[in-house]
């Protein structure tokens, strides 16, 4: 992905920041068709460094662990300097969020789609 990102992109890493943590099911709701647009999306954003992939529920159930979605702290740089977020707002995205508080986000971002 190059330097410039366009609108949809900032859109959609607006929407990652909104949501903090989403899994892709959630991500496919809220603004693709198909899981396969939005992981194949997802994959350029990896690949540019602006989202970061943690997995959830590995050994709990059989089948692939989730996969969750959340901003890097590059992205959130970008949109300091796109004026999406004010530059003097703080935002670590490095710190690791404890399970059930994953799962209460998840939880939350699931209502607000719903509720939309």
């Amino acid at each position: 992905m190059d330097n410039k990102l366009t609108d949809k992109n900032i859109m959609l890493l607006n929407l990652f920041l909104d949501y903090r943590i989403s899994s892709i099911a959630q991500i496919t709701n809220l603004c693709f068709p198909s899981q396969q647009m939005a992981r194949r999306k997802i994959r350029e954003f990896v690949k540019a460094g602006l989202i970061k992939i943690t997995t959830r529920g590995f050994g709990v159930s059989a089948g692939r662990p989730e996969r969750l979605i959340s901003l890097s702290n590059t992205a959130v740089k970008i949109l300091k300097e796109y004026g999406v977020i004010k530059a003097e707002l703080l935002y670590d995205y490095n710190k690791s969020i404890e399970a059930h508080h994953v799962e209460h986000q998840l939880l939350l971002n699931w209502i607000r789609i719903y509720l939309n």
